[in-house]
């Protein structure tokens, strides 16, 4: 038995990039992933940063997700992707892109860095990739 009560700060990769979004006010996240990736902002929230500004009361979140199910995450997401991240661009607020994705939606093999090389020019915004 241990009795150690310190908080572990060994967070999960995908919390990890949150956090990291949470501390650069003007980064938006595209997050590849079910809607339940907004539930991890909420953690971040009620866990980490009770000033959290990654969700909006108005709607207008940083963390965007492709709210892909299992119907649709083996068929090609690219250009729902692409209408996404235009989308994010063309918000004032946003001035710096990041990617990343769950598990479940990498391993299907979207590639993300070209994604965001393709796109960079027409976003005007630089786009970074998490993962």
């Amino acid at each position: 038995m241990t009795d150690d009560y310190t908080l572990s700060l060994n967070l999960p990769f995908s919390i990890g990039v949150y956090v990291a979004v949470n501390a650069l006010p003007d980064a938006f996240l595209f997050m590849d992933a079910p809607s339940c990736a907004i539930a991890k902002a909420k953690y971040v929230y009620g866990n980490h940063d009770l000033m959290s500004t990654l969700l909006d009361k108005s709607g207008c979140h940083r963390v965007v997700d492709s709210s892909v199910n299992i119907c649709t995450i083996p068929i090609g997401r690219d250009e729902d992707t692409k209408k996404r991240l235009r989308k994010v661009a063309s918000l004032e607020a946003c001035q710096v892109i990041l990617i990343s994705a769950f598990h479940l939606t990498e391993i299907t093999g979207i590639q993300y860095d070209a994604l965001a090389r393709q796109m960079e020019p027409e976003l005007k915004k630089p786009v970074l990739i998490c993962g």
